[in-house]
């Protein structure tokens, strides 16, 4: 990869935190663990006040991991709206502003099905 690509698309801040979170990952112990460590990374590098792991599942999208406001008060079960839904609907990156927030979603495809999503809140820039 090209360095200067590096320096001009990431700062050392958030290749650092993107790197600390993909070895927590790959030593996470469980799914659950894995997600959270996932959204925590995520919020850091998205600087995002909210994240949430959408796992896909046969009996429709469940949280998986969850980071920031409101965390505690989130539901397991996820309802297929906002940029979740265009994610998934389009299989790439969405992206839904209003009313000064931002939600951005990316989904994660295993055998070209849906497996995950990670999903991102927060001001709109």
């Amino acid at each position: 990869m090209d360095s200067g690509w590096r320096e001009s698309r990431w700062g050392r801040r958030d290749r650092t935190a993107l790197g600390a979170a993909i070895r927590a990952v790959a030593g996470a112990p469980d799914l659950a663990s894995a997600a959270g460590l996932i959204a925590e990374g995520a919020a850091s590098l998205l600087r995002a006040d909210r994240v949430t792991v959408v796992r896909i599942g046969d009996d429709g999208p469940r949280v998986a991991g969850t980071t920031g406001a409101g965390a505690e008060r989130i539901d397991d079960v996820v309802a297929l709206t906002g940029a979740l839904a265009a994610a998934l609907a389009t299989a790439g990156a969405s992206e839904v502003r209003s009313s000064g927030a931002a939600e951005v979603a990316a989904p994660a495809e295993v055998a070209g099905r849906p497996w995950a999503a990670v999903v991102a809140a927060g001001p709109a820039a």
